[in-house]
């Protein structure tokens, strides 16, 4: 593969582009360098092209090259021409001070050179976000936590910081959060779930008389320093109701998440307590909250209601919708804020059954819930989902999970789901009864319940086990997704160019495409041909799938109704 000739010669500086001319030239040139066999004068001017980067639009390009030149990473590997190494340089030159939000889960070239990796981060220190949700390399590594360490205490703007999975010494947990409270002042966001976080069980005041706080394996005097902080999660931790009870008291918080093993909520534990035990002379207790999540096994939620005036979003999994519509209006006197709530599991045959009235005399409820989920516990078919769609007409985000069809049962009372924006779709899905002919009599397809209307929705996820071709090219093509911008196709089998070209027909906005692990069917060379037009097309698009190592990597899109953050 020879260099285009655009590219030969001298390298323009990246100065003169714009950000997006810039990021193209960047990518097409790398991509053309790495597929060469004679590398000596494509890996100069490649040091020649990191060097004209210049910095101020170095924070935009992170976001776009960063996983694409990552996969190149593992390519190279096995190679010995040194173009692992300079790439490398090149993904760390884009660490610097314009960098505002960096996730590590999207890349993993960091794994193999952390203590370099976090070097140059510390020279970004006007990083406001860092997160990490899966497990990484400084789980059960101190030398790797330290580093981790350093640069965080170096991002004095830091108010978002996710920290999923750390099983380090809960020592060295204290040291960070001491550290935090110290350096980052205005820390917004504290996500420390599955973390081996740890209190004493006894009362923080009374740990000064066992030496301080270094002396003593608890985090919560060193978490109470962070005064400024609004979310917290500390789900699934060792920490005690205890512990949260200091919490609870100590820090205004608008969330705080605190659910252990089997949905068990430590938080309303002790706002119960809270409310029935106060401190002679105090107030009643009024928490500044704005969201809340009700754990599975806690459906008394009106303590939350009495002590959280403020809450602006609920968030329910697998409570009674009938239960919560009879106590909702008692409830809600208290809510004067309530502008959303996250549904899991539903009662199709109470949503049936109600549905004209939800029509003729809509409850408050109707229109706040934004976000539904459906698992294995629901039975799905066209008419349920209309029936969804009336009884909740704002819904925003809806997740199906290894859900069941059931009847065969036609929809026939008008346009569905028309402010639907992201929808997950995991289950079995039969194409009996679809296309244009069959809408005329009703829609029994769910797939055109889910999307005939849909025309705002922007994110698609289908995973099923087979699809017809044509069926899918019909689905996703003649329902006017103008405005999708992710898109994430899982099949058990191949799919042609032209059918995936068609699928793609009148979406113009679109930028991730994960998740296309039906590309190994495609020839090397189609499949080459097939991302330069994608990517010409849709500029910035990032594609995981089409070889395979990016797979893996596709950054998925979280289920809303799980637990929000």
């Amino acid at each position: 593969m020879d260099l285009p000739k655009w590219l030969r010669g001298s390298i323009p500086s990246l100065s003169s582009l714009a950000s997006i001319e810039g990021q193209k030239y960047v990518k097409t040139f790398i991509l053309a360098t790495v597929m060469k066999k004679t590398l000596e004068r494509d890996i100069m001017l490649l040091k020649e092209c990191l060097h004209s980067i210049p910095p101020n639009i170095q924070g935009d390009f992170l976001e776009v090259l960063w996983p694409e030149i990552d996969i190149l990473t593992y390519k190279a590997e096995a190679r010995n021409d040194g173009v692992q190494n300079i790439l490398l340089d090149f993904l760390l030159s884009f660490l610097t001070t314009s960098v505002t939000s960096l996730n590590v889960d999207k890349v993993k070239f960091y794994t193999r050179i952390p203590e370099r990796f976090f070097l140059a981060v510390k020279k970004c220190n006007s990083i406001n976000r860092f997160s990490s949700y899966k497990e990484n390399i400084w789980k059960y590594s101190t030398k790797n936590f330290d580093y981790l360490h350093s640069a965080l205490l170096n991002m004095n703007k830091l108010k978002y910081l996710t920290l999923r999975h750390l099983k380090i010494d809960c020592n060295k947990i204290n040291e960070l959060l001491l550290g935090l409270s110290k350096c980052c002042p205005g820390l917004y966001l504290l996500d420390l779930k599955y973390s081996n976080l740890a209190d004493s069980g006894l009362d923080p005041e009374s740990l000064q008389k066992f030496g301080g706080i270094k002396c003593f394996k608890d985090c919560i005097p060193a978490l109470l320093k962070l005064k400024n902080l609004k979310l917290l999660n500390v789900s699934e931790t060792w920490l005690t109701n205890v512990g949260v009870k200091a919490i609870v008291k100590e820090l205004p918080l608008h969330r705080l998440d605190a659910i252990v093993d089997e949905g068990y909520d430590l938080q309303i534990i002790v706002i119960k307590d809270l409310m029935q035990a106060p401190t002679r002379g105090e107030p009643p207790l009024k928490l500044p909250r704005t969201t809340y999540l009700i754990a599975r096994d806690e459906p008394d939620i009106s303590p939350v209601c009495e002590s959280c005036p403020d809450l602006q979003e609920l968030i329910l999994p697998d409570l009674s919708i009938s239960e919560l519509i009879a106590d909702f209006d008692d409830m809600s006197l208290n809510l004067q804020h309530l502008s959303k709530i996250s549904l899991c599991g539903l009662e199709w045959s109470f949503l049936m059954y109600n549905l004209d009235g939800f029509v003729d005399n809509p409850h408050t409820l109707n229109g706040l819930v934004k976000e539904v989920t459906l698992s294995d516990q629901s039975k799905i078919d066209a008419l349920n989902l209309g029936c969804l769609s009336v009884a909740f007409p704002s819904i925003t985000h809806l997740t199906i999970i290894e859900a069941d069809e059931d009847r065969d049962e036609p929809w026939t009372r008008g346009p569905t789901f028309v402010n639907l924006v992201h929808l997950h779709f995991q289950a079995s899905l039969y194409m009996h009864n679809f296309g244009p002919t069959d809408r005329l009599h009703g829609s029994k397809n769910i797939l055109d319940v889910l999307l005939s209307s849909s025309h705002r929705l922007q994110s698609l996820t289908l995973y099923t086990s087979y699809l017809n071709e044509g069926d899918l090219s019909l689905a996703l093509s003649e329902n006017n997704l103008y405005n999708l911008k992710e898109l994430r196709i899982g099949l058990q089998h191949e799919l042609s160019i032209n059918i995936f070209i068609r699928i793609l027909l009148n979406t113009l906005k679109l930028e991730v495409l994960g998740r296309s692990d039906w590309w190994t069917g495609i020839c090397l060379i189609e499949r080459e041909k097939l991302k330069v037009m994608l990517q010409e097309k849709y500029f910035g698009l990032i594609i995981y799938g089409a070889d395979s190592k990016s797979c893996s990597m596709d950054p998925r899109p979280r289920k809303h109704c799980s637990d929000g953050w």
